[in-house]
């Protein structure tokens, strides 16, 4: 046989420990991308209009050089009227609104699809002058007659002049504040060549725009990236637990009774390894205690077979032809506890006279039977010899003790029945005492046959009655027990003897049988029972 090492002397690594691992890498890994992506987020939304706004302060820049801003300012500045001034900007104007137009329905967050100014859900620009006035806005109303530092001045909080500081020394920058009684975000920087400023202006509506886009755009990366683990948690148990669907599988089928079947192989040292290395070691057992089992129970098959023929030979020693005649009738039987047993009854006629016998050996089983099988065959011929029971009792015993020494003995009762007078003589040795209509027998204090080679049995005599009936027993009958470990008992056994004792010995022995599988019910037998019945019917005269 394949020795291998015992399960507990092999060392294993964690499964639980290794997937942990590795899901706990890919949940960092995601949470790492997925706080780098929300903290740039927000921030890409208001870059969307920053970039906008730097490039359409480059592209401004670029056309004023094209446009010779020098000679258009002196035109600006010889122009007492303005109206000079406001057409001479109008190609800026108009040019602006077209990037503006661009801003608004560009990127990865379209804010409007209008072509035309709209205050609160449009980003903007305007040129603002040193002094504050509007150089361009989208109201051509209002160039040249508006003031932006005004506007905002007047909202009296820190932000509003923090802006309002900068378009005056020219410094760009970003700042929260009203302007037409709206709350806005503005971009500014300084145009070169210049000292105008240019303003990209958000609407806070467009900023809430902005911010949701991006939020649903954050929600799909969340959605994504929640996906992302699942699978590859999925996949990861998935291919962690295929050995053991595999090893599932091959135990099934030594379930089945299988045990040559072979377990899948397992290539990292876990706890999958220890449970296929259990389940090897336990399918190698259950192959051994099978071919033992198999080994035994045809054994044990073996020698049922053989108790029942043991117990056929023993049934076939005793008599099964009971007389019933005019001056006597009998009937015996007996129930073994085991397959064979070690009670014993034996009669036979000879000349008028009725010779009996009712034992018990001491032990159950075999042993107890093939001392049986003996005790009769000495009964048998003592006998046919003797005319005393007590002659007999005492050779049964000289014989016993002397050529048995395995500590064996028997409790017996002998009689010799006339039945021309009903003269009974008759020796016990340490047996239940007989009843004769109900009322016991009186018998000596013998020890069994067997206990002692010299004892000195004393027999008796008594004189039966025409009508009396001889009932025998053996001990197993008093001591049988029912569920509650209650006992048949004895004066159980004396009532209905006498109480029935005008009955035939068949219909007392079927009658007490089945008091006693009444009582009993469902316990196992203990003890073998054995009944010997003789009545007395007529005397001969």
């Amino acid at each position: 046989m394949m020795k291998t090492r015992p399960v507990e002397s092999r060392k294993y690594k964690s499964l639980s420990r290794r997937l942990s691992l590795r899901i706990i890498l890919v949940v960092l890994t995601i949470m790492v991308l997925m706080g780098w992506a929300m903290l740039n987020l927000n921030k890409l939304a208001m870059q969307e209009v920053s970039n906008a706004h730097y490039h359409v302060l480059l592209d401004v820049t670029n056309e004023l050089i094209e446009k010779d801003l020098q000679n258009m300012t002196e035109a600006m500045a010889n122009d007492s009227t303005g109206e000079a001034r406001k057409q001479s900007l109008q190609w800026l104007r108009q040019w602006l609104m077209q990037q503006d137009i661009n801003t608004n329905r560009r990127g990865m967050a379209m804010i409007s699809n209008e072509v035309t100014y709209k205050k609160d859900i449009w980003v903007y620009s305007v040129v603002v002058g040193h002094d504050g006035r509007y150089i361009t806005h989208p109201d051509s109303t209002r160039m040249l007659n508006d003031n932006f530092l005004e506007q905002v001045r007047q909202n009296n909080d820190t932000l509003s002049q923090r802006l309002a500081d900068d378009i005056q020394k020219g410094v760009g920058g970003e700042a929260k504040t009203v302007i037409d009684n709206m709350d806005v975000k503005v971009f500014y920087d300084p145009l070169k060549h210049t000292d105008w400023m240019m303003a990209i202006i958000v609407p806070q509506q467009v900023e809430m725009i902005l911010v949701l886009t991006w939020s649903i755009i954050q929600a799909f990366y969340i959605c994504i990236a929640l996906l992302v683990i699942y699978l590859v948690c999925h996949f990861t148990i998935r291919h962690t637990t295929r050995p053991l669907k595999a090893l599932s599988k091959s135990v099934g089928e030594v379930a089945k009774g299988r045990f040559d079947v072979p377990l899948p192989k397992i290539r990292h040292n876990d706890e999958v390894a220890l449970l296929h290395d259990s389940f090897d070691d336990m399918q190698r057992s259950l192959k051994e205690y099978m071919e033992q089992l198999q080994a035994t129970t045809s054994e044990k098959a073996s020698i049922e077979q053989e108790l029942k023929i043991a117990n056929g030979i023993q049934m076939a020693l005793l008599p099964k032809s009971f007389p019933d005649r005019n001056d006597i009738s009998l009937y015996a039987f007996i129930n073994p506890a085991r397959d064979v047993g070690g009670d014993l009854y034996d009669f036979f006629l000879s000349d008028n006279r009725l010779v009996f016998c009712i034992g018990d050996v001491s032990g159950k089983g075999v042993p107890a039977a093939l001392l049986m099988a003996v005790m009769r065959a000495m009964f048998r011929s003592e006998a046919r010899r003797s005319d005393s029971a007590t002659t007999i009792v005492k050779t049964m015993n000289h014989n016993l003790s002397y050529e048995y020494t395995a500590g064996y003995f028997v409790t017996m009762f002998v009689g010799i029945l006339d039945l021309r007078t009903g003269h009974l003589d008759y020796c016990n040795a340490g047996h239940e005492n007989p009843l004769v209509s109900g009322q016991p027998l009186p018998v000596k204090r013998n020890l069994p046959v067997g206990a002692l080679p010299q004892w000195d049995y004393e027999g008796q005599e008594t004189t039966l009655q025409s009508g009396d009936t001889l009932f025998l027993f053996t001990d197993g009958l008093c001591e049988a027990q029912n569920t509650d470990g209650k006992l048949f008992g004895r004066q159980r056994v004396r009532e209905l003897a006498g109480s029935h004792s005008d009955c035939s010995p068949r219909e007392v022995a079927e009658l007490v049988e089945n008091e006693v599988r009444l009582f009993v019910g469902d316990t196992e037998q203990s003890d073998d029972i054995t009944l010997l019945i003789i009545k007395l019917n007529n005397i001969q005269t």
